[in-house]
């Protein structure tokens, strides 16, 4: 979910005042939980937290949740590359065998933004 609205990075201060109707603050939420299954009392928590909050507020959560969500990605790729790294093999031998792995990797990778297209990492 790519909104420049939402805060990526820690916050020292309230985010810049803006205001978003309930129905935006509603739509954030719920493109945020897109991929959540939710119930009837999920959805009027996520009703009632969009409608009850002001927008910087509802900013900061959405970005918490945003954040969290990456670094459980980063925890996943670190785990992943230190499986991979246990295997006694070179990857360039068994191209079809270590393809997904490559293609999830790369996809955590432009996740998280590990790769600014310079050779840049973490």
């Amino acid at each position: 979910m790519a909104d420049d609205r939402i805060p990526t990075g820690p916050l020292e201060q309230e985010p810049t005042p803006l205001f978003l109707p309930v129905e935006d603050r509603v739509g954030l939420l719920h493109r945020l939980l897109a991929d959540v299954r939710l119930g009837a009392w999920d959805r009027r928590i996520v009703h009632w937290l969009a409608s009850g909050t002001d927008t910087s507020t509802l900013l900061t959560i959405v970005s918490l949740i945003q954040r969290a969500r990456r670094a459980e990605l980063g925890r996943l790729l670190a785990a992943a590359v230190a499986v991979s790294a246990t295997v006694p093999v070179n990857p360039e031998d068994l191209p079809d065998a270590w393809q997904p792995f490559a293609q999830a990797t790369e996809v955590l990778r432009q996740v998280l933004y590990l790769d600014d297209g310079e050779g840049g990492g973490w």
